[in-house]
């Protein structure tokens, strides 16, 4: 057989050539009368899919499989039909980085708590962090990881390491503001067909905004007011039915640093039930 100039091809140059999953470019030459279907591109052994050709530049997306890539550098590959594959003659890499996208949920109670990291260059050496804290892998996949850690009244940067490498990211914020609880409540029984029950609130929520609570005896729901300087919380029933109704609710605010928090209501245990008797 014979050399032919024209059947040589190679690449050149790739942007980015460092970070996580998304659009990546290669510079070839060489490459003439190919079509996008024509070509693979494979990243790290995985495919580049969504293959545009022109102007002797490759675009492709490099897109999360199901192998977990360790971070590092990863080998570029081209196969063009009646070409085969291209050279890299300068062994060009692409440098693939453990990144955090964000956290589900960014923000919560202290206690045990189940975070989910989106993200890549997550494998079974990663260790995550909330703070000092470790946080125990419970799900490992190439996009995400759950992990399960207990936090006291803290808030701390999520830290990802690998192979002794750190990597901070994205922020978890315990706030024990968010949880709420209802204890020793007065009956108002003056009108009989419209109770009213006062609940002394556990935390002040001076700061907050939007605040909302839902608060039912059973089925049946009141109107609540919240009294801001006496941190007190009122609920007006009407037609509530007789005998021991069970005291149980939610509450909803946005904090003063803007995010929607919403959970349920604690109601002390001897304040959880009301006893209505019928005269």
């Amino acid at each position: 057989f014979a050399y032919t100039q024209e059947k040589t091809a190679e690449i050149t140059a790739i942007s980015p050539d460092a970070g996580s999953y998304g659009s990546v470019s290669l510079t070839t030459s060489g490459l003439n009368g190919v079509t996008d279907s024509s070509l693979k591109v494979f990243i790290g052994g995985e495919s580049c899919n969504n293959i545009t050709f022109s102007t002797n530049t490759i675009t492709c997306d490099f897109q999360a499989g199901v192998t977990l890539l360790t971070p590092g550098a990863l080998s570029v590959v081209v196969l063009a039909d009646t070409y085969g594959f291209l050279k890299n003659l300068t062994n060009l890499t692409y440098l693939f980085e453990e990144t955090f996208t964000n956290i589900v949920p960014g923000y919560g109670p202290t206690g045990l708590v189940n975070l989910t990291i989106n993200g890549s260059g997550f494998t079974e050496e990663s260790v995550v962090k909330v703070g000092t804290k470790n946080c125990e892998l419970t799900h490992l996949a190439s996009t995400h990881v759950v992990c399960q850690v207990t936090l006291a009244d803290i808030s701390g940067d999520l830290v990802l390491s690998h192979n002794g490498a750190e990597r901070s990211g994205v922020v978890y914020t315990a706030n024990k503001d968010v949880r709420i609880s209802l204890r020793d409540s007065v009956v108002d029984e003056t009108n009989v067909s419209s109770p009213i029950i006062t609940f002394d609130v556990s935390e002040r929520l001076d700061t907050v905004t939007n605040l909302n609570f839902d608060v039912f005896a059973e089925d049946s729901q009141g109107v609540a007011v919240y009294d801001q300087s006496n941190s007190t919380l009122t609920i007006t029933f009407t037609d509530l039915p007789f005998g021991k109704l069970k005291i149980h609710g939610t509450y909803s605010f946005t904090d003063d640093q803007n995010r929607p928090i919403t959970g349920p209501l604690r109601v002390k245990s001897t304040s959880s039930v009301i006893e209505r008797m019928q005269s």
